[in-house]
């Protein structure tokens, strides 16, 4: 038996080039498909930032939470 594959969505978090349309091919379709985008930039733009924030001493802000407390600290980001 043969069974056709489709995918609902892609996450494609790959740097580098590589071909994207064999996997826009397997997207299912109701109307029109959507391609979207992040601006947080490649590896040199990351690299770039790091490097800057360590030159800085600009350090993230952590806070480890208990599971059980999701939603408030979800709260807390979005208000």
């Amino acid at each position: 038996m043969v069974t056709e594959l489709f995918l609902d969505f892609i996450v494609d978090t790959a740097s580098g080039d590589h071909p994207f349309d064999p996997y826009m091919a397997l997207l299912k379709t109701i109307g029109s498909k959507t391609l979207s985008g992040s601006v947080t930039g490649g590896t040199k733009d990351t690299r770039e930032m790091l490097e800057l924030c360590a030159a800085n001493k600009i350090y993230p802000g952590i806070e480890v939470i208990p599971i059980d407390y999701i939603n408030e600290a979800l709260e807390r980001i979005y208000g």
